[in-house]
This record gives structure tokens, C-alpha cells and sequence, in this order.
């Protein structure tokens, strides 16, 4: 992997491309290899699907996005943004940010269960979203130790795992859907590659539903209101078939008019 940080104010593609092959022939015979550019926010012409001269891009608009989101401030046409487009960096936090749990924390006030559903979700659309998923140690493990945005030297401050954490049940549970979540998405192609379906969405009820492939299915509810019976359309590429929930082992049926109903929550 090659990392070119300052790419905005380097604003120069002649040079980026150049850069992007010298690292390209350095690496090994048949070893993965892949270009970042840090251009904050983030470009799609710097993509090299777009014409641009990197591989990939840091999607600045996933992390605020998803705070957003989660922080019940649902802008469904952002969250189609940042789920469905390829070929970008998609992270909740970095060394330069306040990590997405202490953020939320900021805004609802209170580590509770609810804080930590979030940040489940949060793992479900990072894992599950058309770009490349990155972390930033520690949050897959509920840490919420974070930095002071306005030092100029927090990237340099080491920062070590508070594997501790781990004694508690909620962070626990966090570390596992994690790890979980990361271990589908390797073993699974329509998660790495193909495009997102958005085959429901109510920005009323915030409601998003995409598909990954024809057996994948990501059904995101941005409310702690409690919807009983709640009835979804087209949710399948086919009828009368049952579904089941990866993370709870729960069975879903959709019926011969391929409609799911079931309890929001």
C-alpha cells in the first residue's frame, strides 16, 4: 500500500500519478498493492475509476455522515452517499478525530446500551458499504479515550489497545460484531465487490434497506422509536423466502408478495 497524505494541497495529478507508479514498481511480484490519497474532504476525480491518478480515496463524508446519522440527524440522501459509493476509505475515526464513541457520548449523553447499539450499526455500515472499511484501533473494542482535535502533535502521542475494556460485557459484545462482521465481509465477494441495491428507503420512518448480491440484505433503522408491525416492500429479489439475521440467529420470513414485516426497535 502506498499513502499519499496531502493530496489536497499538493493539487497536482501529473505528480500523484507519478508517485502512484514508482510505488506501484517498488512493490514485490504479485503482492497486493493499492494507492491512498488523504484529500480532505474527498474527491471522486482523484479515483482512478474517475480518471484520477489513485486508487482510492479517504472518505472524510463517511465519518460525519455516520455521527450524523447516529446522532439522530438522518440525511438519507448522505447515508445513500456514503453506503453506495466505491473505491473510497470509509472510517468512523482517525488519530486526527475524536473517536465516534466519545462523540456520541458528546451528543447523547451516557455510555449506555443504546450508545453501544449505535456504534453496532455503525460497524454493520462500515462493513457492509461499497468502499474499503478501515478502523482505527480501538474502536472495535468500544474505546473512547480519544484526542484533542486542536493539538498539533496528537498524531505523534502513542496511543496503546486498552484491552481491559474487554472485561466489560458492552465492549465485549462490540469487539465480537466486529470481528464477526470483518470475518463475513472476507469470505464474502458481493460485500467486496458489485454494486449497492437500495431497494427501500422512508426518510420519514428513517429507513434504509440495501442488498449486496441477491443473499445479502442490510436493513437500517436510524430511531430508538419503537415501530411495531412495521411492513417493507420489495425488500427481496425473490417471494416467499426466509432470511437470517447473521448477528442474532433470528428467522425472518418474506411472504409470497415479497413483503417482510417485523418490529423495529
Amino acid at each position: 500500500m502506498c499513502y499519499i497524505i496531502l493530496a489536497k494541497q499538493m493539487d497536482n495529478y501529473d505528480i500523484l500519478h507519478e508517485l502512484d507508479q514508482v510505488a506501484r514498481n517498488a512493490a514485490r511480484p504479485g503482492q497486493p498493492f493499492t494507492t491512498q490519497a488523504e484529500h480532505m474532504p474527498e474527491t471522486l476525480n482523484i479515483i482512478k475509476a474517475n480518471g484520477g491518478p489513485t486508487d482510492t480515496c479517504w472518505s472524510l463524508s463517511f465519518m460525519n455522515n455516520i455521527d450524523e446519522a447516529l446522532a439522530d440527524k438522518f440525511d438519507l440522501d448522505k447515508m445513500k452517499y456514503i453506503i453506495g459509493t466505491p473505491n473510497l476509505i470509509n472510517y468512523t475515526a482517525c488519530h486526527d478525530n475524536k473517536r465516534l464513541l466519545a462523540r456520541l457520548n458528546e451528543r447523547l449523553s451516557g455510555f449506555d446500551d443504546e450508545i453501544f447499539r449505535r456504534m453496532k450499526l455503525a460497524a454493520i455500515i462500515l462493513t457492509t458499504s461499497a468502499g474499503i472499511p478501515l478502523i482505527w484501533q480501538g474502536d472495535e473494542i468500544g474505546d473512547a479515550i480519544s484526542v484533542d482535535e486542536t493539538d498539533e502533535n496528537k498524531t505523534k502521542i502513542k496511543r496503546p489497545m486498552h484491552w481491559n475494556l474487554l472485561k466489560n460485557k458492552r465492549n465485549r459484545n462490540l469487539f465480537n460484531t466486529f470481528k464477526y462482521l470483518f470475518a463475513f465481509r472476507h469470505k464474502t465477494d458481493s460485500l467486496r465487490n458489485g454494486e449497492v441495491d437500495f431497494c427501500y428507503e422512508n426518510i420519514d420512518d428513517h429507513v434504509l434497506v440495501y442488498r449486496r448480491g441477491v443473499n445479502i440484505i442490510i436493513l437500517c433503522y436510524f430511531s430508538n422509536e419503537k415501530r411495531i408491525n412495521y411492513t417493507i416492500e420489495n425488500i427481496s429479489t425473490k417471494a416467499n423466502t426466509i432470511w437470517i439475521d447473521i448477528l442474532t440467529n433470528e428467522y425472518f420470513i418474506v411472504n409470497d408478495r415479497n413483503t417482510l414485516v417485523l418490529t423495529l426497535n
